[in-house]
C-alpha cells in the first residue's frame, strides 16, 4: 500500500490521514483556504487549549502545572496545525502545516511526560538524567520535523487527486518517542489515581483522560473506525478535554460529576486498591475533624467531624476556599493567621470560635504542611480537635483557683485590719474609757462611743469586701444607663449632678454589685470632689458612659482629681485622705470588678477631676451604636 496506506503507520503520527483514504485532497486545485466541515472544531479546539494554557500558567502554584501549560499549549498547535492541513489547497502549504503539528507533537509528548513526573512526585528521583532523557530527542525530532531534511519525516507528492504523503525513518522514531513519554506519563498518573482520594483522585483521572483520549481517537483512526475521514480523531476529543479543563479551572465543583470510583470498578476489584478505602473509613470515622486544603485554599477534603465542627451542612463545601466557609469573624481572639496563605505548621490551643447558630467551640488544631516529593507544599492538613468540654473544666478550675487565692488575700488583708486599722481605735476606747473611770468624764465616755462605732464601721467594711471578691458565677445584660441611675438615687449626692451618656448599652454582670460598685464610685467622688478650690464649679458633675472600645464604662467627675502620686494607691484597702475615712470605698470597687473578671483603672477627665476606667468581659455585650445624650 502507498501513500498513506501503509498499514503500519505509527500511530504517534496524529497527523493529518484516515487509513482508507490515501490522499490529502486538493480541493479545485485553487489557491487559498478551503472550508472544511473540520476547519472550525479544530481551530475552536486550539482556541479553547491556548485559553485553558494561560489560565493554568497564570494560577501555577509550582512547576507540575507549568508543564501541563505546555502541554495544552502544544496539543492547541496540534489542533490547529491539522486545521490547517486540512483547510489549504496547495501542497506547499499542506506540508507546512503538517509541520506544524509534528513539531507540536513531539513537544506535547515531552512536557507531558516532564509534568507527569512532577505531579506524582518522582521528578527527582530521576533527576537530571532522566531531563536529557527527555529533552534530547525531543531537541533532535523537533529539527527533523520542522525541516524534514531529505525527506527523513516524510515524504509528500502531488497526484491528480491530492497530496500523497509516505512516512520515513524519522516518522517512526517520531512514533516511538511519542508512545514512550505519554504511555509512561499516562501510568504514572493512573497509579496516582488508584491511591489518591476525592479531588484529587478526580482531578488526577480528568488528566489522566485527557492524555488517553489523544492516544485513543489515533487507535479508532488507524482501525478504520473513526467518524472523521480524512484526520485524526485525537484533535478533536482535545476540544472535549479543553473544555473540561476550563470548567475546573472556573470552579472546582465541576469534579463532583466525575464518575471515578464507578468506572474504575468496571475495571475489576484489582484495579479497588484497598489502602484509600481504608484510610477512608479511618479519617471518616475518626473523633477528630480533619480538613484537607490545596495550595490555593481550597477544601479538597473533611470528614462528617470536620463538617460539624465548621457547621458546614452544604455538600458542595468541597472546592470551595476556606475563608467562603468560615467567616473571619467567627474567631473571637486573635487567631485569624489560621487562615493566611504562609501560615506556619504547628499547633494552635484554645482556638473559640463562634459558630453559626450561635454556640462558642474551642478547638486544639494542628496544622502541617503537604509536602511532595520535591518538598514543594501541594496543601495543608489540619487535625481539629473539639476541647470545649475540657477548656471548660480547666477554665471553672482557674476560677476556683482565683476565687481560693482571692480569698486568701482577703485572709491575710484581715489579719492586717485586725492588727493595726482595729488596734488603733481600740487603743484609743481603752484609753479614754481609763480617763473616764479616773476622771468621770463625759467627753471620755463620747470617745469611747466614736471609737466604737468606728470599729464597727470597719468591721461591716471588711465583711462587705470579703462577700464582693467572691467570684461571679452567674451574670444578667444589665442596662448601663439604668443600674447607674439607679444607684445615684440610694446615695446622698447633695448638690451634685449625675450626668448619662451611656446611649443602650448592655452590660454582663451581677446586677446587685455592679450598683454597689456604683454606689461606691459616687460616694467617693461626692465626698472628696467638694474639696477643690475656689475657682472649681459649686455644684460637682459626675458623668457615666461608655468608653471608647465598647468594652466597658467609666465614671468620672470635676472635682479636684486625683494627684499623680497617689493614683497607684487609692484602690489599695485602707489608703483614704480622709480623716474619718475607713479606706474600704475605692477597694471594694476593685473587688467587686476583678470578680467578674474585669479590671479599673484611675486616670484624670477631660475636666481635670478623677475618671475610673471599668472594664468587664466581652460575653453577651451588645452596644447602640449611637448612644443617647442624658
Amino acid at each position: 500500500m502507498s501513500g498513506w496506506g501503509c498499514r503500519t503507520v505509527p500511530m504517534i503520527a496524529l497527523a493529518a490521514t484516515r487509513v482508507n483514504s490515501h490522499y490529502h485532497p486538493i480541493y479545485n486545485n485553487r489557491m487559498g483556504w478551503e472550508l472544511t466541515a473540520y476547519t472550525v472544531p479544530l481551530f475552536a479546539a486550539g482556541t479553547v487549549g491556548v485559553v485553558a494554557s494561560a489560565l493554568v500558567w497564570r494560577n501555577r502554584p509550582r512547576a507540575g502545572p507549568e508543564m501541563l501549560a505546555l502541554t495544552l499549549l502544544g496539543s492547541s498547535l496540534w489542533a490547529v496545525g491539522q486545521g490547517g492541513a486540512v483547510s489549504v489547497t496547495t501542497a506547499d502549504a499542506v506540508s507546512t502545516w503538517m509541520a506544524v503539528s509534528l513539531v507540536a507533537i513531539v513537544f506535547a509528548s515531552a512536557t507531558w511526560l516532564r509534568f507527569s513526573l512532577q505531579y506524582t512526585g518522582y521528578s527527582e528521583r530521576f533527576g537530571w538524567p532522566m531531563e536529557a532523557a527527555i529533552a534530547l530527542p525531543a531537541i533532535a525530532l523537533t529539527g527533523l520535523a520542522a525541516t524534514n531534511p531529505d525527506g527523513l519525516m516524510y515524504v509528500a507528492s502531488t497526484t491528480d487527486v491530492g497530496v500523497q504523503f509516505q512516512w520515513g525513518v524519522a516518522m517512526w522514531a517520531l512514533s516511538g518517542y511519542g508512545y514512550l513519554t505519554v504511555g509512561a506519563g499516562s501510568v504514572l498518573l493512573f497509579k496516582k489515581v488508584a491511591r489518591s482520594r476525592n479531588v484529587y483522585r478526580k482531578r488526577t483521572f480528568v488528566i489522566f483522560a485527557g492524555g488517553m483520549s489523544l492516544l485513543l481517537g489515533h487507535v479508532l483512526t488507524m482501525a478504520g473506525l473513526s467518524p472523521t475521514p480524512y484526520l485524526t480523531l485525537s484533535p478533536l476529543l482535545f476540544l472535549g478535554f479543553a473544555i473540561l479543563t476550563l470548567c475546573i479551572l472556573v470552579s472546582e465543583r465541576f469534579l463532583a460529576f466525575v464518575p471515578v470510583d464507578r468506572l474504575l470498578g468496571l475495571l475489576g476489584p484489582r484495579f479497588q486498591n484497598i489502602a484509600p478505602i481504608a484510610r477512608e473509613q479511618v479519617i471518616e470515622t475518626m473523633g477528630s475533624g480533619v480538613v484537607v486544603l490545596d495550595e490555593d485554599d481550597r477544601i479538597v477534603d473533611l470528614n462528617p467531624v470536620a463538617r460539624r465542627m465548621l457547621g458546614a451542612n452544604d455538600r458542595r463545601i468541597v472546592g470551595r476556599r476556606i475563608e467562603a466557609v468560615i467567616e473571619t469573624d467567627a474567631f473571637e481572639d486573635d487567631d485569624l493567621g489560621l487562615l493566611a496563605p504562609d501560615i506556619q505548621p504547628g499547633s494552635y490551643d484554645g482556638v473559640w470560635v463562634r459558630r453559626a447558630d450561635g454556640s462558642r467551640r474551642c478547638y486544639d488544631i494542628v496544622i502541617t504542611d503537604l509536602a511532595e516529593r520535591r518538598d514543594d507544599v501541594a496543601g495543608r492538613v489540619g487535625i481539629i480537635h473539639d476541647v470545649t468540654e475540657q477548656r471548660k473544666r480547666e477554665q471553672e478550675l482557674e476560677r476556683r483557683t482565683t476565687q481560693l487565692e482571692r480569698q486568701n488575700e482577703r485572709l491575710e488583708e484581715f489579719a492586717t485590719v485586725v492588727s493595726h486599722d482595729l488596734r488603733n481605735p481600740l487603743n484609743v476606747a481603752q484609753g479614754r474609757l481609763q480617763l473616764a473611770i479616773e476622771r468621770g468624764s463625759m467627753a471620755d465616755l463620747d470617745e469611747v462611743q466614736s471609737a466604737h462605732e468606728r470599729m464597727g464601721v470597719i468591721i461591716d467594711e471588711m465583711l462587705t469586701l470579703a462577700r464582693e471578691g467572691q467570684t461571679v458565677a452567674e451574670t444578667t445584660p444589665v442596662e448601663l444607663a439604668a443600674i447607674a441611675r439607679e444607684a445615684w438615687d440610694t446615695v446622698e449626692t447633695d448638690d451634685a449632678i449625675l450626668a448619662v451618656d451611656a446611649g443602650e448599652t448592655i452590660i454582663d454582670a451581677d446586677e446587685a454589685r455592679l450598683q454597689r460598685a456604683l454606689e461606691n464610685l459616687y460616694r467617693n467622688t461626692v465626698e472628696h470632689g467638694s474639696t477643690g478650690p475656689d475657682s472649681r464649679p459649686s455644684s460637682l458633675t459626675v458623668r457615666v458612659g461608655r468608653l471608647d472600645d465598647s468594652q466597658g464604662f467609666f465614671v468620672e467627675d470635676d472635682g479636684p482629681g486625683i494627684p499623680d502620686e497617689h493614683r497607684s494607691e487609692v484602690l489599695e484597702h485602707g489608703f483614704t485622705t480622709n480623716d474619718d475615712g475607713t479606706g474600704f470605698g475605692l477597694s471594694i470597687v476593685e473587688s467587686i470588678v476583678e470578680a467578674h473578671g474585669g479590671t479599673i483603672a484611675v486616670a484624670e477627665s477631660n475636666a481635670g477631676g478623677a475618671r475610673f476606667e471599668i472594664r468587664l468581659p466581652r460575653r453577651n455585650s451588645r452596644v447602640d451604636p449611637s448612644p443617647a445624650q442624658d
